[in-house]
């Protein structure tokens, strides 16, 4: 569909975090979505802490390689300082709404 230059496009501020679903497995702390301001939509993001350690994990594909489970990224950035600077954002979109709070727990 080719897109209307005269059509505004929509466009937030910030991340949005939702569908919270709670999964405490080693540094595994749960499952969310993030929606980005540019409107693309990353479902099955996963929060990670260890001790005061935080990371979020985007979506993969697992294979087997050798007899060993391994993961292949389905989404990757152009350099380490866009990485970082996404996992900070993300990680103080779910600071501020703190879904663990509101949605439905196990």
């Amino acid at each position: 569909m080719p897109i209307n230059p005269t059509t505004p496009v929509r466009f937030q501020r910030y991340i949005k975090i939702s569908g919270w679903r709670n999964h405490n497995k080693g540094t595994l702390r749960g499952f969310f979505t993030a929606e980005l301001p540019s409107g693309m939509i990353i479902h099955d993001c996963m929060l990670h802490e260890k001790g005061e350690d935080r990371w979020i994990s985007l979506p993969s594909r697992e294979y087997e390689q050798n007899n060993e489970r391994k993961f292949q990224p389905i989404i990757t950035f152009v350099d380490r300082e866009a990485e970082h600077k996404f996992r900070d954002q993300v990680l103080t979109a779910l600071d501020e709404s703190q879904p663990w709070n509101r949605e439905a727990r196990p």
